[in-house]
């Protein structure tokens, strides 16, 4: 069954209620409506030895993993609840981004939007000669790759932009 908020008038037997409710459920983690059924019948609500809550962003590295673990799990239970979790986030073949193309992403969003891979990988080469590139087409490569691993499929730094100003109307 799902719990429905409804609204309570200031002041009044539900509205105590409902702080009541609030305060309980701050205090022991538990859900409003949980707080609310422990209010009315005195029944204690379970409460998972673990929690994952998924904070997802418009730009996948951004998004993140939170989990909330009772220190009585054991090591080996709660890495296993995290593998579960992560492999259903990001999927089974996730590989992490290296220091390399994350500096590449970085590099890339700060050169003008129409300049050539063969500029682009120039100024590169220049800026970071030990990651340096002989082909053209392994440096766009890598380009397009690292982007559509760090910021998803096609995303531009200009796009990130626009979507920070429509979040923040």
């Amino acid at each position: 069954m799902w719990a429905k908020p409804i609204p309570v008038a200031a002041g009044g037997v539900l509205d105590e209620l409902r702080v009541v409710s609030d305060r309980l459920a701050r205090r022991h983690t538990w859900t409003p409506a949980q707080a609310t059924t422990f209010v009315l019948t005195g029944n204690t609500p379970l409460v998972s030895p673990l929690r994952v809550k998924v904070q997802s962003s418009h730009i996948p590295a951004l998004s993140r993993l939170v989990l909330t673990v009772d220190p009585a799990i054991s090591p080996r239970e709660l890495a296993e609840h995290y593998r579960q979790a992560r492999q259903q986030f990001v999927g089974k073949r996730h590989r992490s981004m290296s220091e390399k193309h994350t500096t590449l992403v970085t590099f890339m969003n700060t050169r003008p939007p129409k300049e050539t891979y063969a500029r682009s990988m120039t100024a590169w080469n220049r800026k970071y000669p030990k990651w340096k590139y002989k082909a053209v087409s392994n440096f766009g490569r890598d380009v397009k790759t690292a982007r559509k691993r760090l910021l998803g499929s096609g995303i531009t730094y200009l796009d990130v932009m626009k979507n920070i100003a429509e979040d923040q109307k």
